[in-house]
């Protein structure tokens, strides 16, 4: 092997082999970030919302669908409000 072939080998094994640890820590770091990112979003969501009471953030107004009513009726409903989810109840509005 020539001196310029064995420069060459050398400089390659070494770009080689630091392309592919730079490529391993920027993949560690993405990771790494999303999580941070994550973790500032839980922080501030806790922060907004930490001294909130229960009782004034719970729905104490909702609708219910009682057993003979439509799709339409609950598609109404939907639209109409924030309630996604309706009890279906009977005509003593007690739970079916």
């Amino acid at each position: 092997m020539s001196y310029n072939n064995r420069t060459r080998f050398i400089i390659y094994k070494f770009l080689g082999n630091f392309t592919q640890k730079i490529l391993l820590l920027l993949f560690i770091a993405f990771f790494v970030w999303i999580g941070a990112a994550q973790e500032t979003g839980i922080a501030q969501m806790r922060s907004a919302v930490g001294r909130i009471p229960v009782q004034q953030a719970m729905m104490t107004d909702f609708k219910v669908l009682h057993r003979n009513d439509s799709l339409d009726r609950a598609i109404e409903l939907t639209l109409a409000g924030a309630q996604m989810d309706f009890p279906v109840v009977d005509s003593g509005f007690r739970p079916l």
